[in-house]
């Protein structure tokens, strides 16, 4: 991360170490005069604060909470539509283990829809909906494609997907971009290139592409 001052707000899915254990070393939360800016889902009657604190505790970490003076505040995220600048944010929860948000991010007419850890054919009909209107005509939608079709049943109830259902969920809301994301950290860049053709053999007219360290989007 860059050592400057950072004003930033940072929008969390849930609390699992993959998605948090960066924070303790993201150094301009340590800088004076940053102002960061941290929203997360409720879990167990706690928030995003509790969450990231507690890993940065005795024997876990040597610098304490106080010295992240850079945060300047932790949010509950809520479920109505909230307003970060010009951008409106909409969450809702998907289909992983422990509470786990999708966001929905929209300005100017243009929008981005993040959806990092989510098991679509392990969803509830009326949960699968709710994740479809979250997703409805998309400008871009990233989305959970960690599994191949052949790996899925060995991992089911591990609250990811495959390319395959990807595509589905993205063809269902009308999505005009699918970008595949949450890549198995065993997987090659082969066979991520392999999970991506299956994807694109299955979605017709919808764009399709793979999630890369550093990618742009343009929206």
């Amino acid at each position: 991360a860059s050592l400057g001052r950072c004003e930033a707000t940072l929008l969390l899915t849930h609390y699992h170490w993959d998605h948090i254990q960066g924070m303790p070393f993201f150094a301009p939360a340590y800088i004076p005069g940053s102002r960061i800016t941290i929203y997360g889902p409720e879990s167990s009657g706690r928030g995003p604060g509790h969450w990231l604190e507690e890993q940065m505790t005795v024997p876990y970490f040597p610098a304490v909470p106080a010295q992240l003076c850079g945060v300047s505040d932790y949010n509950c995220t809520p479920f109505e539509p909230f307003r970060l600048g010009d951008a409106v944010v909409r969450a809702e929860r998907v289909c992983h283990p422990s509470v786990t948000l999708g966001y929905r991010i929209e300005e100017a007419g243009s929008s981005f829809v993040y959806i990092s850890d989510d098991e679509v054919d392990d969803a509830t009909p009326q949960q699968l909906q709710k994740i479809i209107a979250l997703a409805q005509g998309a400008d871009v939608l990233l989305h959970d494609s960690q599994y191949s079709e052949g790996e899925y049943p060995g991992h089911r109830g591990w609250g990811h997907s495959t390319p395959r259902m990807a595509v589905q969920l993205a063809q269902e809301a009308g999505v005009k971009h699918l970008v595949l994301f949450h890549h198995d950290p065993s997987h090659s860049d082969e066979q991520v290139e392999a999970l991506a053709d299956e994807g694109r053999s299955l979605a017709g007219d919808l764009a399709l592409s793979v999630a890369r360290e550093g990618d742009v989007l343009q929206i």
